[in-house]
């Protein structure tokens, strides 16, 4: 359940961040007013939904592709594509969409390198070996091309 919650916070922060970053970077002034109630709604229901299901997968080995593929390739690139098109900073769909896999790939890597830090310095154990991070990388990519599809299905934004 903590885990749970310390996501779905992480992901919150992270629509956050990534609004007002691109507000900065593109009009060189932030409008709070662009984050959107339905958004932060839409992201927590949808974290405590997956992480739930993946404690409900008894395989191990399954629940972390579908943790890899759904909340840390999916999730993330709602989230990455809800920021940026609530940020109503001037950039089309497919610009949201790149920016968005950009996003969450950086964030797929950065979470390897932390797992390996954690790994080498702790007695805790993230994989037994190179291929779960080959599979988890590549679980991201799955979910980053399922969240580019459903992005691509959205007709509130201009092509």
């Amino acid at each position: 359940m903590i885990y749970s919650i310390f996501f779905t916070i992480a992901y919150l922060l992270l629509y956050i961040i990534l609004n007002y970053a691109l507000q900065l970077v593109l009009k060189k002034k932030i409008n709070k007013q662009t984050l959107q109630k339905k958004s932060f709604i839409l992201i927590a229901l949808s974290s405590v939904t997956i992480f739930s299901i993946v404690f409900l997968i008894k395989d191990p080995e399954l629940a972390n592709r579908f943790q890899h593929a759904i909340a840390g390739g999916f999730l993330a690139m709602l989230i990455s594509y809800l920021a940026f098109k609530d940020s109503q900073v001037e950039i089309n769909k497919l610009q949201i969409i790149l920016l968005s896999a950009l996003v969450v790939t950086f964030l797929g890597v950065l979470n390897e390198i932390l797992e390996f830090i954690i790994q080498i310095n702790t007695n805790l154990v993230f994989a037994d070996n190179l291929n779960d991070t080959w599979l988890d990388l590549t679980s991201n990519f799955f979910g980053i091309m399922l969240g580019s599809i459903f992005a691509l299905l959205d007709n509130k934004i201009k092509k």
